[in-house]
C-alpha cells in the first residue's frame, strides 16, 4: 500500500501527466499474470484492487475473466468455454462500482485525488470534500470482522457533516445501509469489505 501512495503522490505532482483522467487504471491485463492468482484466490485482496481501479482517477480497465476470479496460469486462455455467472462476488462488486462512480461524479469530472494515508497495509484517499475511500491488504481472514483505520500521525477521517443537515457519513457500497463509526481520528469498518464514506441519510 505504501508502493501505491507513492505512485498516487508522484502522479499529484505539478506537470507530472497532462491529463490524469486519461491514466489507464488496471489490476491485471494480458501481458502479466492474472490478479486472482497473484492474490492465491483471496476475494477480498482482489475486491480491494479493483475497488482502487475504479475509484481512482483515471479509465478504469478490468480484464476479461477477473469479474469471476479466473486464475488460470495461461493468462490469455478463453473464457467462453469454462462459463461465467453474473451473480459471482466479484461481478456483483463491480456493478456497484461502476454505479457509485457514476452516482458520484468520479468518471471525467476533475476531481482531485488526496491522499490521506498510506501503510503497509491501508490506503485512505479522499475524492474531494464528500467522498472518502478506505482500502487494505489484510486478505480474507477479515472479511467479517471490524477494520479500524487510525494512524498517530494522520487524520484518516472526514470532517463531521454540516451542522444540522440532517446528513452523516454512510457507506456508499452498502447502498447507504450502514452508518460509518468513529473514534477519534479513527474510522471503524464494521467488516472487511472496500469502503466509500459519502455524505448521506441510513436508509432502512
Amino acid at each position: 500500500m505504501r508502493a501505491l501512495g507513492a505512485v498516487l503522490k508522484s502522479q499529484q505532482q505539478l506537470g507530472a501527466y497532462s491529463d490524469l483522467e486519461l491514466l489507464g487504471n488496471f489490476a491485471d491485463n494480458h501481458d502479466g499474470p492474472r490478479i486472482a492468482r497473484q492474490c492465491q484466490g483471496d476475494l477480498s485482496r482482489i475486491a480491494h484492487a479493483l475497488t482502487f481501479v475504479m475509484l481512482t482517477r483515471g479509465v478504469p480497465i478490468v480484464y476479461y475473466g477477473t469479474e469471476s476470479a479466473y486464475a488460470q496460469a495461461d493468462n490469455r486462455a478463453a473464457m467462453w468455454p469454462t462459463g461465467f455467472s453474473r451473480r459471482a462476488p466479484l461481478y456483483s462488486l463491480l456493478q456497484q462500482l461502476n454505479a457509485v462512480r457514476r452516482t458520484a461524479g468520479l468518471g471525467h469530472s476533475g476531481r482531485p485525488v488526496t491522499l490521506v494515508q498510506a501503510t503497509a497495509a491501508s490506503l485512505v484517499l479522499s475524492r474531494g470534500e464528500d467522498v472518502w475511500i478506505y482500502l487494505h491488504n489484510l486478505g480474507n481472514a477479515t472479511a467479517h470482522s471490524p477494520v479500524i483505520y487510525c494512524s498517530d500521525d494522520a487524520v484518516v477521517v472526514p470532517p463531521p457533516p454540516p451542522h444540522a443537515s440532517g446528513l452523516t457519513w454512510v457507506d456508499a457500497l452498502s447502498g447507504g445501509r450502514s452508518a460509518a463509526q468513529f473514534n477519534e481520528s479513527c474510522f471503524i469498518a464494521e467488516d472487511g469489505a472496500p469502503k466509500m464514506l459519502v455524505l448521506g441519510k441510513v436508509k432502512v
